[in-house]
């Protein structure tokens, strides 16, 4: 199975690359992502945190495009900070749902801070 009549592998010759990346799963990012409780932010309710971006769902009817970039406030229990930020990818969940991806863009050490006290709570 997987061999032609050439003897060789039906498999693409990027499957290395593949299965390299799909085994790294979740593992590839750049830092941990923590469940969040009670962690607010301007643009949507956040999912998940970590030292280099959230997921958030937002709501609205128009589309999150990639790499569209802003300033945004993430407030918790430990404090608030705000940030840039860059859309790293989007994907609508519902008619006015979008699941989305968000790149911290030059956090201040205040952020930092906050983050860290958010990451100790956990």
């Amino acid at each position: 199975m997987g061999a032609d009549e050439t003897g060789m592998s039906a498999r693409p010759r990027n499957s290395y690359l593949l299965n390299m990346l799909h085994s790294r799963g979740q593992n590839a990012r750049r830092h941990g992502r923590l469940q969040t409780k009670d962690i607010n932010c301007s643009l949507g309710r956040v999912l998940d945190i970590s030292a280099s971006g959230m997921r958030i769902l937002h709501r609205c009817l128009s589309a999150i495009n990639t790499g569209d970039e802003g300033a945004c406030t993430v407030g918790s229990v430990h404090g608030s900070f705000s940030v840039y930020y860059r859309i790293a990818w989007a994907r609508r969940v519902a008619l006015t749902k979008w699941e989305v991806g968000v790149e911290f863009v030059d956090p201040t050490p205040q952020a930092a801070e906050v983050l860290s006290h958010i990451a100790r709570a956990a």
